[in-house]
């Protein structure tokens, strides 16, 4: 899997996307078509595997308890 930015609107799923949608995550024959195509800001990178992800905001809430 592939986490791209769109740099022009492009189809993604039978759906139209936007570049201001901001990143999405893509198989990875999807990215190698939108990049061959011309339709991404910069290069896909690859998904970080679960244990190398960054604490998010909705898992930093998570557990705690509300005041």
């Amino acid at each position: 899997m592939k986490i791209v930015n769109l740099a022009v609107p492009a189809i993604l799923e039978k759906a139209l996307r936007y570049p201001s949608e901001g990143p999405f995550t893509v198989n990875d024959k999807e990215a190698q078509r939108l990049k061959d195509n011309g339709s991404l800001d910069g290069d896909p990178e690859d998904l970080p595997e679960e244990e190398d992800q960054v604490e998010t905001k909705t898992t930093a809430r998570r557990g705690k308890a509300e005041a």
